[in-house]
């Protein structure tokens, strides 16, 4: 699976990948029992909001980066 997530954003284009980077912000959701961490759901599975971007190869700084400017209503 973590393949095909990596070669799937890999394969758009950049600007895609920028749409796709910025709504994940939006797909976190939290979970029961577990405080301070955020999930998304691709493909029926639970991911950790760290785990997807290191299996998609953007570094911290730039997912926060995009992250932060997301929610102050910023277009990149």
């Amino acid at each position: 699976m973590t393949i095909l997530l990596r070669q799937e954003f890999w394969n758009k284009s950049f600007e895609n990948q920028t749409t796709h980077t910025l709504d994940i912000s939006k797909r976190l959701h939290g979970r029961g029992g577990v405080s301070c961490t955020k999930f998304m759901t691709i493909q029926k599975n639970n991911i950790y909001e760290i785990a997807w971007y290191k299996i998609i190869g953007i570094s911290h700084s730039t997912y926060m980066s995009y992250k932060h400017k997301n929610k102050k209503g910023c277009k990149i």
